[in-house]
């Protein structure tokens, strides 16, 4: 078993390879990530991680202060972004969402310091609390109607937001 956060903040981590015979772990396709083979969970993260399009959800911590670059697009495989995935990614400039997405969790792109884009998804249902925290270079959201609540700290301390777009339908 390999816990959540076991390599958080290895930003010097560039290469990652699990054995071919490992029944639980893989590393397919040379993409640099540790993935658990049966649930096509992304486990553990490089700085020379590709995500494979394979993967249905970024584990907890997965890349905790670790993504070194500027734009992060999603596969469209991907319906679960875990806790604190990419907290501390202080590179990490554009990041763009599919609307396949179910759940960003909790700090997942919280400390994101250098964000400046995020293209949220018209089709979501679940939001974590402080998933945005202190991403200080961050300036427009726009909400989509499909999120039923807004969760604590979502956006706090994004210091530079400008604008706010609320789309959200009573129900």
């Amino acid at each position: 078993h390999i816990c959540a956060g076991a390599f958080a903040k290895c930003s010097g981590l560039r290469e990652i390879v699990v054995g071919e015979k490992n029944p639980y772990y893989d590393s397919r396709g040379n993409c640099n990530a540790i993935i658990k083979t049966h649930s096509n969970r992304l486990v553990v993260g490089c700085t020379n991680t590709v995500i494979p399009e394979d993967i249905v959800m970024i584990g907890d911590m997965a890349f905790k202060g670790i993504w070194t670059k500027e734009d992060l697009i999603i596969p469209q495989s991907v319906r679960c972004i875990g806790g604190e995935a990419f907290f501390e990614s202080n590179t990490l400039r554009h990041v763009v969402l599919h609307d396949q997405i179910e759940m960003i969790g909790n700090h997942a792109f919280a400390y994101c310091t250098a964000l400046t884009d995020l293209v949220l998804p018209t089709h979501y249902i679940d939001i974590g609390e402080d998933a945005f925290r202190n991403c200080r270079n961050h300036k427009n959201v726009i909400l989509p109607n499909s999120i039923k609540v807004i969760k604590r700290g979502i956006f706090d301390g994004c210091s530079s937001l400008k604008s706010i777009h609320v789309n959200i339908l009573d129900i």
